[in-house]
């Protein structure tokens, strides 16, 4: 847990979470990263490093993160059937993965999905193929895709989960992308291109974008809704964290404005995007998220547990 947190009063989550985990793997010689300790080291490494950052505000719950031959970064900027291959093997790690994590949980447990980046596109695919099923939709708390843009339009009709409209709200999906300001976005824009698979985005139309400070309810929050953003070690080993460091607006494209550029370490992306850091500036708001949904999952279904009631978060200090 981070330096600075103390944990509110609150009984155990019983949610089990799935957690797909984030592009890590930056090879140029092969196309997916290995699963064999001897290759991709330093792709595994950071995966592992990232993974704390990114799953602790879910760590409520027993969390089940895959390891899965992830495609590299730069599949994403290729057209190519390869690039599409890389993809797909991806998801047929995560997609095994899953089923194990279903069979493992009894019938009625509730469930948290979450993915970021890659790890979400990966889990929209599989909420895709269940679509249609009401029984494995009853129970989801939640589901986080985030830092990868969706189609406000579509995601509904494709995954059968709606957009988080409200921060008490359970059974819907939130999703947003962080960039600073002026933002450049042509890289992401070659990325949409080449996949849109079941997030494209009309023409015309915009990205869903669920503010993490406001739970949805509203498009823009400032500085000082922000409870604590997670701020890493120059390693990543660690972290602090600092409330009230970013604002959050949803912009007129769908994506989420964090106001000027801020040192944050090295995986700033070109054009001001921090989405490798779309988790840790809302790290203490997505926890308490996390927390109020699983309580209104309960409420909503009629049997809550014993004393089943998110505590008062405490803030993180401010800079």
């Amino acid at each position: 847990m981070p330096e600075g947190w103390i944990e509110p009063p609150a009984p155990p989550s019983r949610a089990a979470v799935f957690f797909v985990p984030t592009t890590t793997s930056f090879a140029s010689h092969h196309w997916n990263d290995s699963l064999d300790e001897r290759d991709g080291r330093d792709g595994r490494v950071r995966g592992r490093l990232f993974l704390g950052l990114m799953a602790s505000p879910f760590n409520r719950s027993q969390i089940w993160a895959p390891m899965y031959r992830q495609a590299v970064i730069g599949v994403f900027l290729s057209p190519t059937p390869s690039a599409r291959a890389a993809i797909d093997v991806a998801y047929g790690d995560v997609r095994q993965a899953f089923e194990a994590f279903l069979a493992a949980q009894p019938a009625d447990r509730p469930i948290i999905l979450a993915g970021h980046n890659q790890g979400a596109l990966l889990l929209l695919r599989l909420l895709h193929e269940h679509a249609t099923d009401r029984a494995f939709a009853a129970r989801i708390v939640a589901v986080y895709a985030i830092g990868w843009p969706v189609s406000r339009s579509e995601i509904e009709r494709q995954t059968g989960i709606a957009p988080c409209t409200g921060a008490g709200q359970a059974g819907c999906l939130i999703s947003y992308f962080s960039f600073a300001e002026p933002a450049d976005t042509r890289q992401l824009d070659v990325a949409m291109r080449n996949f849109r698979m079941v997030t494209s985005r009309p023409a015309a139309q915009s990205y869903l974008c669920t503010n993490p400070l406001t739970g949805g309810a509203a498009p823009t929050a400032p500085a000082s809704a922000n409870r604590g953003a997670l701020v890493p070690s120059s390693g990543m080993t660690a972290g602090r964290l600092v409330g009230q460091l970013v604002p959050a607006r949803c912009d007129e494209r769908g994506l989420l404005m964090i106001g000027k550029p801020l040192d944050l370490g090295g995986y700033v992306l070109p054009g001001n995007n921090y989405t490798a850091y779309d988790i840790p500036l809302f790290w203490a708001n997505l926890r308490a998220d996390v927390a109020r949904r699983e309580a209104a999952w309960y409420v909503d279904r009629d049997h809550p547990p014993q004393g089943s009631r998110p505590g008062v978060e405490r803030r993180a200090p401010h800079d």
